[in-house]
């Protein structure tokens, strides 16, 4: 008798064992979760991340530039941009992007030359890819081709350029983050008389993107 009573106990607590998750289960439910997520998160997983990007971005002048026939690379030049992304829950959107730099080549040959610089422009449109969280940190790639201007000495012109962009952004508030990443632009413009018959007339930029973002 004592021996069916403890057979009947163990029983009945492996049977409510049992029950006990499937219970939970229903009761989360009931409350909308599932998975571990809640209605609110997982509505603000369904919405797209707007970011509102302001950069400061030094970087370099990567190609040849010819300062009283001199040849100069990897001049350090200063910038910064100003960009707009918008991504949706599938990792893919779209987005708007200007860049300034100037790069100051001042010091030719020893000598000081005042207001020697080069000045370039860019804004485009872009094509982004990425994985963001609902405040706004995560990873993107981003590919632009849109409007280029120089100017350097008493020369200026308008052109094409190519933006690459990777970056990574974290998150410091509910919706601010920080920002820091790549971004490479070639600056294409017409040939004129001083291009050489081997060379393209243009200049591409290599930067850092270090940067606030606000995202909505």
């Amino acid at each position: 008798m004592r021996t069916h009573h403890c057979l009947t106990t163990l029983l009945a607590t492996l049977l409510l064992s049992m029950a006990a998750p499937a219970q939970a289960q229903d009761a989360t439910r009931l409350l909308g979760w599932e998975n571990g997520v809640s209605p609110a998160d997982k509505e603000a997983q369904q919405k797209p991340v707007h970011t509102i990007a302001v950069d400061f971005t030094p970087g370099f002048i990567t190609s040849e530039v010819f300062i009283d026939r001199t040849k100069k690379r990897w001049e350090l030049g200063m910038g910064y941009g100003v960009g707009y992304r918008c991504l949706f829950p599938s990792g893919y959107g779209f987005g708007m992007y200007y860049a300034h730099s100037n790069t100051d080549y001042a010091e030719v040959h020893g000598s000081y030359a005042p207001d020697l610089a080069l000045k370039l422009d860019y804004v485009g449109p872009q094509f982004v890819m990425g994985s963001y969280d609902k405040n706004g940190a995560g990873l993107y790639l981003a590919l632009g081709l849109g409007y280029a201007h120089y100017k350097l000495y008493d020369k200026e012109a308008s052109g094409v350029g190519l933006q690459f962009m990777v970056g990574a952004d974290m998150r410091l508030t509910d919706h601010l983050t920080f920002g820091i990443g790549l971004n490479s632009i070639p600056h294409m413009f017409s040939s004129d008389e001083d291009t050489p018959k081997d060379r393209t007339n243009g200049f591409a930029r290599l930067g850092l993107n270090i940067g606030l973002r606000y995202n909505l």
